[in-house]
C-alpha cells in the first residue's frame, strides 16, 4: 500500500509528475493499493479516503472501494500539539459503532485515530 497525504491539496496532481509516478509504482509492484489522503479521485487512487475531521464523510450509496480516517477527539485534532488544549473529549463507544456500521455499509473501511493526551497516553 502506498498512501499520498495531502499529495493534491498541498501541491496538486498536475504539479508534480503524478502519473508518471503512478506508473513506475505500478511497473515495479503491480499490486500496490495507491491512496490519497485528500480524497483523490477514483481515476487517480485505488481507495478513496474520506478524511471526517474535514468534513468528509463516506458518501451514503458508495460503492467504490473507500477508507474513512477519523479520530475519537471531538476537537477533530489527529494528534497532540505542545501549544494546544487538552481534547475537549471523546466520542463514545456508541458514535463510534454508528460510524462503523455506516462506513461499512458503504464499502470503506473504518480507520480510527487515537491521539494520545498531554501525559503521552491514549
Amino acid at each position: 500500500m502506498l498512501v499520498f497525504d495531502g499529495y493534491a491539496w498541498l501541491t496538486g496532481h498536475q504539479q508534480v509528475p503524478y502519473q508518471k509516478i503512478r506508473a513506475l509504482v505500478r511497473q515495479l509492484q503491480p499490486n500496490t493499493i495507491i491512496v490519497d489522503h485528500d480524497g483523490g479521485v477514483p481515476w487517480e487512487v485505488d481507495v478513496e479516503y474520506f478524511e471526517e475531521p474535514l468534513g468528509v464523510t463516506v458518501p451514503s450509496g458508495n460503492t467504490t472501494a473507500g477508507a474513512q480516517g477519523q479520530t475519537i477527539a471531538k476537537d477533530k485534532n489527529w494528534f497532540w500539539r505542545s501549544n494546544s488544549k487538552p481534547p475537549a473529549g471523546y466520542m463514545s463507544a456508541s458514535d463510534i459503532a454508528k460510524e462503523i456500521k455506516n462506513t461499512e455499509s458503504n464499502y470503506t473501511n473504518f480507520i480510527l485515530d487515537c491521539p494520545p493526551n498531554f501525559a503521552g497516553l491514549a
